[in-house]
């Protein structure tokens, strides 16, 4: 083998050794590099999530309509301090950072944002309802420096069957135009913590429990590998709407720019909040 292939430059067992150690873009990396490669990063034992990262980045750019999700994305993109999003989140009190959110902020390719959310990204968004497949309708919480870390309510019975309100971190997702917030919680003792909810500002807990019969009005996802495996989807779907439409059919008929002022705002109580 000549020695100017990667493969070469180490004998095969210490690649087996350094490729389970390398962060998300290296492995991306190196896959482009030599077959030899590409199969060892098949192979190897890399951490679940990364491993859940990396098959989701394979994926998600083999799409058909990857490439046109990108052009907002692109120009819009900004450099943030990636570390330094994460010790935002983690000096607030009681809150637990989940591992698999904080890999992705960490690691991901920012070029391969879903759904242009992220961090790098504008906060408000002028949006063209006939353009889903770029960018969706609403404000990107992540956008939010520093972080918006808001007191997302949890609502249950007690023994005695009167409805008890508590509060827990949500980190601000998405706020969709009056109709779905979604959160990432992040309560360090909460048995939901690194749930990602959605729908208005209140949250029944039951409804968390019982994730094999879930209430259709409810959306929520047990991890964050799985909602990021929802908005891919999401973005398919949309992107079949919108090739559906191209034959002549135009269901909306202006473009809308959205104003921070029509945000909902009963939800934007930041963590933690004021003793009663």
């Amino acid at each position: 083998m000549p020695t100017s292939m990667p493969s070469a430059i180490f004998p095969n067992e210490l690649w087996l050794e350094i490729i389970p150690h390398l962060e998300l873009k290296p492995l991306i990396a190196i896959r482009c590099t030599s077959r030899v490669l590409r199969s060892f990063t098949a192979s190897v034992d890399i951490h679940p999530y990364r491993k859940s990262f990396l098959s989701m980045y394979l994926d998600l750019i083999d799409r058909p309509w990857f490439l046109e999700t990108r052009p907002w994305l692109l120009k819009n993109l900004r450099p943030f301090d990636r570390q330094a999003f994460l010790d935002a989140i983690a000096a607030l009190p009681d809150v637990y950072i989940p591992e698999d959110f904080a890999m992705w902020i960490l690691e991901w390719p920012e070029r391969a944002v879903i759904r242009c959310l992220w961090p790098g990204l504008p906060f408000d968004q002028g949006y063209d309802p006939r353009d889903r497949v770029q960018r969706r309708p609403g404000w990107n919480g992540l956008g939010m420096i520093p972080p918006a870390v808001l007191a997302f309510t949890m609502s249950e019975d007690d023994e005695v069957g009167l409805n008890t309100f508590t509060h827990t971190p949500g980190l601000l997702l998405w706020d969709q135009v009056h109709s779905q917030i979604e959160y990432l919680l992040l309560h360090r003792g909460e048995r939901f913590r690194g749930y990602v909810v959605g729908g208005n500002y209140r949250f029944y807990a039951e409804i968390l429990s019982n994730p094999d019969e879930p209430d259709p009005d409810e959306l929520f996802w047990m991890n964050w590998i799985a909602y990021l495996e929802h908005s891919v989807n999401a973005v398919q779907i949309q992107y079949k709407l919108q090739r559906s439409a191209a034959g002549g059919v135009i269901y909306y008929d202006r473009s809308s720019v959205l104003q921070p002022s029509q945000r909902v705002s009963a939800s934007l109580v930041p963590w933690p909040p004021a003793p009663a």
